[in-house]
């Protein structure tokens, strides 16, 4: 069927106005239709597209179009999408068409020898850009926990990133949150009156100092169905988006992709090497301390008969600090040679403030070096928590020593408190007074493998360790942080 006959439209041949598509003899036979009956959506001013059709809804791509699609089917590898040479009369616009085609084909080979994501996006971006005709094109990946759209290009030089909720709030969010491509060809009326159906997030704009007429958003997910980001134009050279404009953002989409994925199955592959090497390493390192745990125990235990025999206050405090640490050295080196990922391990009634004390004091000492003004809260009906003890007191240490880390080396303030929320849920607080993350920084803290520090290296393997004890123990973690304002971590405890 032509498109005349399956829209039933009365625009076809012989009607008192015949649509373009019905006479276009250039285009005769293409995807085996009557003249340009089944390449239809590479006209302009055809009545479906316009509506001029009472009972027709104006098609805002004729890719999403049922007989665009039902044509496909039809024609399998044989489908033409464009009329290229047999319908283009306009040797630069044959030229032009190809060298678009061209152009997209090339996305795909550049991303098979370049694996740095960031260029790769970079590049993709690039092309969208020139393929759509836009002024800008820019790419929002998905990160984080909770998940936010974070603007990867192009990044505007010495500002703060961009960063939207996952959400509906903004169009490129309601876009991923709904996996609806969006394609509004003018932003506000002659007015100043809003067009749009959901809010269009100003800080680009401010940001690259410009003004968005006409907008385009396409989401696009991975091939297990996980939205991985939204591609974005702006500002058609036309002066809107065309449906090829957005068919070929669509490719690009797609492209982005497979880039997003190819640089996660990378990085999975690096993360398992590096594990795999860190496990040997760690394994051979706790039998060691194992032995010198017990060399330890044994030097504490001959400590304590000689104190018995010499009582001193001082000494008995500076031997249970002592023999209790030795303990959970023994502890923490059984833990890591039988630790996997994941797996709580024993949990048992526990006092929490005593165990997020046993952190504090064994940090006491090293706050004072650094100048660090150090102290803990701790809150009431916390003796009888359902926990793992030296988990959550490896969370504390982690967090801690991350917010020492994080003030200046002139000092700073570090406070620590435990509080009880519900009957279900307790709550361990850190926060500091250091340097604050920015919200990209923010998005990536609990990755594997990343460290935000600066001024000491750090390994990227203590906040997701905090991250992963916190999900075996069910509960989250919420981050209140400003760039050189200070960090809060609020960690919330399932305890019963």
């Amino acid at each position: 069927m032509n498109c005349w006959e399956y829209l039933n439209c009365g625009y076809g041949p012989g009607s008192e106005n015949p649509c373009p598509a019905t006479t276009d003899t250039n285009c005769n036979g293409i995807n085996q239709g009557l003249n340009a009956g089944r390449i239809c959506w590479t006209f302009k001013n055809v009545p479906c597209k316009v509506a001029e059709v009472a009972w027709l809804e104006p098609l805002g791509s004729c890719i999403s179009c049922s007989f665009f699609l039902k044509v496909k089917e039809e024609e399998g590898e044989e489908f033409h999408l464009l009329k290229l040479g047999q319908a283009i009369q306009d040797v630069e616009k044959l030229h032009s068409c190809l060298s678009q085609i061209e152009s997209l084909v090339n996305i795909r080979e550049q991303l098979f020898t370049t694996f740095d994501l960031r260029e790769n996006i970079k590049k993709i971006a690039a092309e969208a850009k020139k393929l759509a005709g836009a002024g800008w094109c820019g790419v929002y990946l998905v990160r984080g926990e909770p998940a936010q759209l974070i603007l990867e290009t192009p990044v505007p030089q010495g500002k703060d990133p961009v960063v939207l909720p996952l959400d509906k709030t903004t169009a490129v969010g309601f876009a991923a949150t709904l996996n609806q491509i969006l394609n509004f060809n003018r932003l506000s009326s002659s007015r100043g009156e809003e067009l749009l159906p959901v809010p269009f997030n100003l800080t680009l704009d401010e940001q690259l100092k410009v003004k968005t007429r006409c907008f385009a958003a396409i989401p696009f997910r991975d091939n297990d169905g996980r939205m991985r980001g939204v591609l974005a134009a702006a500002n058609s050279e036309k002066g809107s988006f065309s449906p090829d404009d957005l068919w070929f953002l669509i490719r690009c989409g797609f492209e982005l992709s497979f880039a997003v994925e190819k640089a996660h199955f990378i990085e999975e592959g690096i993360n398992a090497v590096r594990l795999a090497s860190i496990g040997e390493t760690v394994a051979g390192l706790a039998h060691c301390i194992k032995g010198i745990a017990h060399a330890l125990r044994v030097s504490s235990f001959v400590m304590k008969k000689e104190i018995e025999k010499h009582p001193s206050e001082n000494l008995q405090i500076a031997f249970e600090i002592l023999n209790k640490n030795v303990g959970r050295l023994a502890d923490l080196s059984v833990d890591v040679l039988s630790y996997t990922s994941g797996q709580p391990g024993v949990m048992a009634r526990s006092d929490l403030n005593q165990t997020v004390n046993d952190a504090v004091r064994l940090l006491e000492a090293e706050a004072s070096v650094r100048g660090i003004n150090f102290s803990a809260t701790y809150g009431d009906d916390l003796s009888d928590c359902l926990i793992n003890p030296s988990r959550i007191y490896r969370c504390v240490v982690n967090l801690i020593i991350n917010a020492f880390d994080a003030c200046t080396p002139k000092g700073g303030s570090v406070k620590v408190k435990t509080e009880k929320v519900s009957l279900e849920e307790a709550l361990i607080s850190v926060v500091d007074t250091g340097c604050g993350m920015d919200e990209s920084t923010k998005v990536m803290v609990f990755d594997l493998f990343k460290t935000t520090k600066q001024r000491r290296k750090g390994t990227g393997i203590g906040l997701p360790t905090v991250y992963d004890i916190v999900n075996q123990h069910h509960g989250r973690i919420e981050i209140d942080s400003k760039k050189g304002l200070g960090t809060t971590f609020n960690i919330f405890l399932k305890i019963n």
